[in-house]
């Protein structure tokens, strides 16, 4: 419509000069033209509504599918503490055998053992936040497949319930992913993430990597350094969006060859969003 209304307008400007049916063609081009427009406006604003649902169905399925993983982490260790329980029984009535013919040396081993049991059977439960704890969780699986050294510490008791479930998925998962990323390519790669309080308003979630290829920077920016950058590169970006709708911020650092993402983020509501 908006090419026809272009038409009509320029005709009825060179007619307006000739006659009056000029002037009715800038008339009737004019109205074309505000119907034009708000096709287009109305058509984008359908556009923006099926992204927005497109990605809001997205982040749900990864929101289901990281609930998913954390009810059935906690099924596994369940089943685990089970078995450790039952072998610890079999165990201990050894021991009392063992204990009657004063054989030390074995009873010692046998003990070492079962220490070396219970640690390997002790999985790691980071935090009482369902989504949290499971984004934790599917990153340690990624980084013990790349046999990378993946810790992380989260302080006792610390409270997260004030950031949308999907938001977490958003700016934790893009920030782990891209550490673990990072330090794949490295030769013995590493990530530390630390979730502390900084204060009683304040959460900071620090992941500390090493890497090989240096990330690309422009200004204070930093970008993919991937080769499909227009399929990549939105991580961070959307992390520094998503962190001032809870009047934070995101800091990125480098120290030779170790790189610093520091998420602070407030539990004060932002009367700006």
């Amino acid at each position: 419509m908006l090419p026809i209304a272009s038409l009509v307008l320029l005709n009825g400007f060179l007619l307006s000069e000739q006659s009056s049916f000029g002037y009715l063609l800038i008339c009737v081009g004019g109205v074309l033209l505000i119907i034009s427009i708000v096709i287009g406006f109305s058509t984008v604003e359908k556009l923006l509504k099926a992204e927005g649902a497109a990605r809001d169905a997205e982040l749900l399925a990864l929101k289901t599918k990281l609930e998913r993983s954390h009810y059935q982490r906690i099924e596994e260790i369940n089943q685990d503490y089970a078995e450790y329980l039952h072998e610890m029984n079999r165990i201990i009535r050894i021991m009392e055998q063992l204990a009657c013919t004063d054989d030390n040396v074995v009873i010692k081993g046998t003990v070492e053992k079962v220490s070396q049991m219970g640690r390997s059977t002790l999985k790691q439960c980071y935090i009482n936040d369902q989504i949290t704890n499971a984004i934790f969780i599917e990153r340690e699986k990624n980084a013990m497949d790349k046999d990378l050294n993946y810790q992380v510490d989260i302080q006792s008791g610390i409270d997260v319930s004030f950031i949308d479930d999907l938001d977490k998925i958003s700016m934790f998962g893009n920030l782990l992913d891209n550490a673990l990323e990072a330090a794949e390519r490295c030769k013995e790669g590493y990530v530390f993430a630390s979730l502390y309080k900084g204060n009683e308003a304040l959460v900071i979630l620090r992941i500390e990597n090493n890497f090989k290829i240096k990330p690309h920077k422009i200004g204070e920016k930093y970008f993919t350094t991937k080769s499909k950058k227009r399929k990549h590169g939105f991580g961070i970006k959307k992390v520094e969006e998503l962190s001032e709708k809870y009047g934070g911020i995101l800091k990125c650092y480098e120290e030779g060859d170790i790189f610093l993402a520091v998420l602070m983020l407030s539990n004060i509501p932002n009367l700006d969003n």
